[in-house]
């Protein structure tokens, strides 16, 4: 038969014998025009296997039997096994392997993992390093998709670049070695990956997983971690094309400067296919992923507290200089107004910034990012409500439309239709609530008072202390993390901690805050453009209608009155 010929069969005959390791076309179809069907790649395989049991047999056949030497026991192969070794099998004779080996300095994870406490009882938090690991990988990943891909229709010349991470993870059970996949890695944080390598391993060890989560893997981790070793060969999972080896961590002694410290590695032995990844890929590969590992587990090195402080106090300095240039003339006549109504005001600000902002942050730890974008955007009805019961303030029709378009726009965009509910996502509710309250305050403060840097600079610094104290008391200053993280902390504490938060009481100087929170919805919009603009992520076409609705109801609550000629 003509291999390069295609046979006629339906995808699904196809994808089976793609699991199987078979090509199809070889396989003789039962049906009418040679239609292959699955029971024609079942009689392939069982007649192949039975012709090389039989040439195996005939090779290799001994001269002596086991019992010849004295007692022997025969006993049946664990069924998991028995599967296992027909895929492995498969493997090692289809792939070309080679093992890329490799170390990581993973001391500053180390320390960081170590210091981890959790935030209710300030108990030692136990996060296994495989975590790290795996969120690791899927940032390497990204930065080389062919990693992240299958050949298994290379005899058409074809590769399937994957646009998803599921991250397969090797379990050791009394049943056998088992590689369940855990879906959707790019969008957990460390917590949330430590939590379902715990389930989940539970899971095969009680033969309670499903079948279909040993399918559809990016790549594999297989570690020697708990049980010792460095280096070793690790076999691809097919149809995957590389695999990722981690030995156990050792100490070594390093000498610069004369000076002796003591680093922690990490032993990497990366196997890959080579029929689509070569050396000097594969080495870049290591080397990328030893670099992430060590130093960009980005915010993850800082705890949400650690990370408030810096950020606010940053933002708190970068105010400073504006302040002495615009606003400290004028200060002393301000507050001659009156002084205590204004400290009550500003003072009510800055807590209800930093437990909406703290909020935010500790949710990220029980959430993903969709959740907490979306149930966020809640604040915009949030804020009506508060002021039309506790204020008694009239609030114009239009309004209610556009905060149904604003929060439909940010359902779309979130892409929330995909996402799971989490514990954290009550406390992004909660956290919605004090930005309502914030923007509230904000506006009876600047009804009465001229001094939006001041009151800038009281917020940011009101936040970073309230911050520092549980700080001190769950979380550890590490200077190296925090260095680490020095443009994510910069950005945040100067643009959006500091210059960003008086901007908007600026603004609201002009305008209420019902409408003010609606057009802070455009957040949003303004975050995917520039993913889209900065970091080339794909806007697709929910995420494209989401922006045009919440730019709808921005317009819409801002054009009727002025057409009604009313003020909301």
């Amino acid at each position: 038969m003509n291999e390069k010929k295609r046979v006629p069969a339906s995808p699904k005959t196809r994808k089976f014998a793609r699991e199987l390791g078979v090509n199809i076309n070889l396989v003789l179809g039962s049906q009418r025009d040679g239609r292959v069907v699955e029971e024609d790649i079942k009689k392939f395989v069982k007649h192949v296997g039975q012709e090389k049991n039989t040439q195996s047999k005939n090779e290799f056949k001994t001269e002596f039997t086991h019992s010849d030497f004295g007692d022997i026991e025969i006993k049946d192969i664990p069924r998991v096994k028995k599967i296992a070794a027909v895929h492995l099998s498969h493997a090692w004779n289809t792939i070309p392997h080679v093992t890329n080996h490799d170390e990581a300095d993973v001391t500053d994870m180390e320390n960081f993992r170590n210091s981890l406490k959790d935030l209710h009882t300030g108990e030692k938090k136990k996060i296994t390093p495989l975590a790290f690991i795996t969120k690791a990988l899927v940032a390497t990943l990204k930065k080389f998709p062919s990693f992240n891909s299958s050949i298994d229709d290379i005899e058409n010349g074809k590769m399937t670049i994957k646009k998803y991470f599921h991250i397969g993870i090797a379990v050791d059970t009394e049943h056998g070695l088992m590689v369940p996949k855990i879906r959707n890695v790019d969008q957990k944080n460390i917590n949330q990956i430590a939590e379902e390598l715990k389930t989940t391993s539970d899971k095969c060890r009680k033969l309670k997983i499903d079948k279909k989560d040993f399918y559809g893997g990016s790549m594999t981790i297989t570690s020697l971690g708990g049980i010792g070793g460095s280096f070793f060969t690790p076999i691809i999972n097919f149809p995957e094309v590389a695999i990722l080896g981690i030995g156990k961590l050792r100490k070594v002694h390093s000498h610069s400067g004369g000076k002796s410290n003591e680093r922690i590695m990490l032993p990497l032995s990366l196997s890959y296919d080579h029929r689509i990844i070569d050396g000097a890929e594969a080495a870049r590969f290591n080397n990328g992923g030893t670099t992430f590992i060590a130093q960009d587990t980005g915010m993850e090195l800082i705890g949400p507290y650690v990370f408030n402080t810096t950020r606010f106090f940053v933002g708190f300095l970068a105010l400073i200089p504006f302040y002495l240039f615009l606003e400290k003339k004028t200060t002393r006549e301000v507050l001659s107004k009156n002084r205590k109504r204004f400290i009550y005001l500003s003072i009510s600000i800055g807590i209800f910034l930093f437990l909406a902002s703290l909020l935010q942050q500790v949710a990220l730890l029980f959430t993903d990012v969709a959740n907490a974008a979306f149930i966020t955007i809640f604040y915009v009805p949030m804020v009506p409500i508060i002021v039309f019961f506790l204020f008694k303030k009239k609030i114009h029709w239009s309004v209610w439309p556009s905060i149904f378009l604003c929060i439909l726009g940010a359902y779309l965009l979130t892409n929330f239709h995909d996402a799971t509910i989490r514990l954290g996502d009550t406390l992004v509710l909660i956290c919605a609530l004090f930005w309502s309250l914030h923007i509230i305050f904000i506006g009876i403060l600047v009804e009465e008072f001229d001094a939006p840097i001041l009151v800038g600079l009281i917020q940011t610094f009101i936040v970073s202390i309230c911050s520092l104290v549980p700080a001190l008391i769950f979380e550890e200053f590490i200077l190296a993390n925090i260095l680490d993280q020095k443009i994510q902390i910069l950005y945040a504490g100067v643009l959006s901690g500091g210059i960003a938060f008086v901007l908007q009481i600026y603004a609201q100087q002009n305008i209420s805050p019902t409408p003010s929170a609606i057009i802070f919805s455009l957040e949003g919009v303004f975050a995917a453009v520039a993913a889209w603009i900065i970091l080339s992520q794909i806007l697709n076409l929910n995420n494209i209608i989401g922006c045009c609705l919440i730019l709808a109801g921005v317009l819409f609550s801002q054009i009727i009155p002025e057409l009604k000629k009313s003020q909301i």
